[in-house]
């Protein structure tokens, strides 16, 4: 095993050295630097470092309120990880539904169950580690949100990764790269009737800046967060946050109890809408299938 990564180390540098070269970018004084082979072998991926990787969970929540008050919400999530060598493969789908009833002030009769949340979230991600610190990724999101204003929002992401701590209890990494958004916006019949007619959507592109952080408070408590920011090349103003942050407890072998909080700001939201989300779950979590003891890095 150790000569094949030693042999694949030394493919790897050699034909980035000859797209470098071709391109005009490696300079004398940088070749002369080049590490020999065998410090290049020790600077890639090795099982003892980072094992191979299966993690597929699912989560379930829900509350219900009667009486007083009646109100019912459901959320959902699968997280999918897989990573093989020097690649990683993780997908992520988290839906959350509610409804309520309100209470007619006059003659104290509740009305109908409507709507009052309704999203969905998906992301597929993919990094390639060149060394157990540094990778490259790429990355497709998709949301669909109604009441902030969004029938549709896809996202593609490239960037790279670098892990400043990485231990066995604690994991601090930062991503940098380029953000590409597309929004559809969501009108209320309304407001389409009413001139002048509103955007259908936009195009945005963005800088875009996270840091992570995983925490192995315990064997069976773990803490994770991240912090995502999106700044528009064109408009300064419109800038985008996304925070992220999950504290985990294991009840068993295959259950999991987590508290999830997330945050998202926009600087300029869809018209109408408020620039400020947070949406606070309790999940029961169910691991399908777990070859690994760490827990899937947060991310927005």
């Amino acid at each position: 095993m150790e000569t094949r990564n030693r042999l694949g180390s030394c493919r790897i540098a050699g034909l980035a050295a000859l797209i470098l070269s071709g391109l005009g970018l490696t300079a004398p004084s940088a070749r002369a630097q080049t590490p020999p082979p065998t410090a290049v072998a020790q600077a890639t991926l090795t099982p003892r470092e980072d094992p191979d990787k299966s993690n597929w969970t699912i989560a379930l929540g829900g509350t219900l309120n009667t009486g007083n008050t009646r109100t019912f919400a459901l959320s959902a999530n699968t997280h999918l990880q897989l990573k093989r060598h020097a690649h990683q493969l993780t997908a992520d789908v988290t839906g959350i539904y509610g409804l309520a009833a309100v209470r007619d002030a006059t003659t104290n009769v509740f009305g109908g169950w409507d709507p009052n949340a309704g999203n969905i979230f998906g992301q597929l991600r993919y990094d390639f580690f060149m060394t157990t610190d540094d990778a490259l990724v790429i990355a497709v999101q998709g949301r669909h949100d109604r009441f902030a204003g969004l029938e549709g929002r896809v996202q593609g992401q490239v960037g790279y990764l670098r892990n400043f701590v990485d231990e066995e209890k604690h994991r601090l990494w930062a991503e940098a790269g380029y953000d590409l958004t597309y929004d559809r916006f969501f009108y209320e019949p309304e407001r389409l009737a009413t001139p002048p007619a509103p955007p259908d959507g936009q195009v945005v592109h963005s800088a875009r800046v996270f840091l992570g952080y995983d925490n192995h408070l315990s064997e069976a408590v773990t803490f994770l967060t991240g912090v995502e920011a999106l700044f528009d090349f064109e408009h300064a103003s419109n800038v985008r946050l996304n925070v992220l942050s999950e504290l985990r407890s294991k009840l068993g072998a295959d259950f999991q109890l987590s508290l999830q909080h997330t945050l998202r700001f926009d600087g300029v939201p869809p018209e109408g809408k408020a620039t400020l989300d947070n949406t606070l779950i309790l999940n029961l979590v169910y691991s399908l299938v777990d070859d690994t003891a760490e827990p899937a890095a947060a991310a927005p």
